[in-house]
């Protein structure tokens, strides 16, 4: 298994629509995570920066 120097976390959970509390995917989150990693990949630091959800 790889050993990655950086993480990047970013919050995509998701709650029901009308919930009380606010959640992060309904600010477009999912998509910056997805920006991110081709953002990382392209960079050529697929291999030390990882890209998480949190």
């Amino acid at each position: 298994m790889a050993e990655f120097e950086r993480h990047v976390f970013v919050c995509t959970n998701q709650r029901e629509p009308g919930s009380a509390r606010p959640w992060c995917n309904a600010s477009g989150k999912a998509e910056l995570h997805a920006q991110l990693k081709q953002a990382a990949d392209a960079a050529g630091l697929k291999a030390t920066v990882r890209v998480n959800k949190a």
